[in-house]
């Protein structure tokens, strides 16, 4: 008995658990979980979520602003009203020095950039500001063009200036004035501006003049611009009355606050839109410097800094534009 044969000569299929075949000689299809094949083996449309497309291969939207349903809009509107005539928006200020001019020559660009023919008419021709703020030299005005003898149809083209991004730019001249022009050649002008491009949008200053009022009749939104303060709420109010004076119904109006007297809270935000009952359409961060910088250069915040956080809610608030246009069309 103590010479039988030793374990080790047993027949392989009586080997001792501990001499069980390794698990690297089982038939692949019965491998143990841990030797299951590598997801890096798998076909890549099942690839595990850790192996997802990097976000630079997602779709542009996320890298868009905030505000991604109001360009998922936006950019449709691009794409449906290309043809879309008539488009006459004002941007009004509540008081001198708001941020009226530099909003609306902003809003401007980014419409025209979004694939738009855009016209920007200055009634505020003695700041100076639009022309300075796209450095662009402003030759003619309408003044040349009612005093030309040409029919305003025939005339319009030779008093526009262009700038280089496509946007077209119209002033009043420093001469215009009530009696300058008839009623008759002023409702003509208004008309045909309405159909000669997509979008034309005017800085209009607080006045009712003849001409700013036969803009508003024919327009179909007021962006009133108003900074933060203790008296906003009373300036704002004190302006949708004289806009309804004028005949603007309230649902055409839409609020652009500039911050800056810095920036404004929730509940300050709120506490106007809820006290005017005019809806707010956006909140510019004032970045002075940015200002100071762009206006030295000749060019709009929104192309001198792109990536401010002032150029983000000046594009923000234009897609709201095209968005609410868009929606009314």
């Amino acid at each position: 008995p103590t010479q039988a044969p030793a374990p080790t000569e047993a027949p392989p299929e009586f080997a001792t658990p501990t001499q069980a075949p390794a698990p690297a000689e089982a038939p692949p299809e019965f491998a143990t979980p841990t030797q299951a094949p590598a997801p890096a083996e798998a076909p890549p449309e099942f690839a595990t979520s850790t192996q997802a497309p990097a976000p630079a291969e997602a779709p542009t939207t996320t890298q868009a602003p905030p505000s991604d349903d109001i360009v998922a809009r936006a950019r449709a509107s691009v794409e449906a009203g290309r043809t879309a005539q008539g488009n006459m928006i004002v941007f009004f200020g509540t008081k001198g020095g708001a941020g009226t001019s530099t909003v609306a020559t902003n809003v401007s660009l980014a419409i025209a950039q979004r694939g738009h023919q855009t016209i920007l008419f200055d009634l505020c021709p003695y700041t100076g500001a639009i022309p300075s703020l796209l450095g662009l030299q402003i030759e003619h005005s309408i003044t040349d063009l009612f005093t030309s003898g040409k029919a305003v149809q025939e005339g319009l083209e030779t008093v526009l200036a262009t700038h280089t991004s496509g946007l077209r730019v119209l002033s009043a001249g420093e001469t215009f004035e009530d009696g300058t022009a008839s009623s008759s050649d002023i409702d003509a002008l208004v008309k045909t501006l309405s159909t000669s491009s997509g979008y034309v949008l005017f800085d209009m200053p607080a006045y009712p003049s003849d001409i700013n009022k036969a803009v508003l009749r024919e327009c179909v939104m007021v962006i009133l611009v108003a900074d933060t303060g203790p008296d906003t709420a009373a300036r704002v109010k004190s302006t949708v009355a004289l806009l309804g004076r004028l005949g603007i119904e309230q649902h055409h109006l839409r609020l652009a606050i500039v911050e800056r007297a810095g920036p404004a809270s929730e509940e300050e935000l709120a506490s106007i839109e809820s006290s005017i009952g005019v809806p707010i359409a956006g909140v510019i961060p004032f970045d002075a410097n940015s200002c100071i910088e762009a206006q030295e250069q000749g060019v709009p915040v929104f192309s001198s800094k792109p990536r401010s956080a002032m150029a983000w809610a000046l594009r923000g608030l234009a897609d709201e534009i095209l968005a609410l246009v868009w929606a009314r069309l």
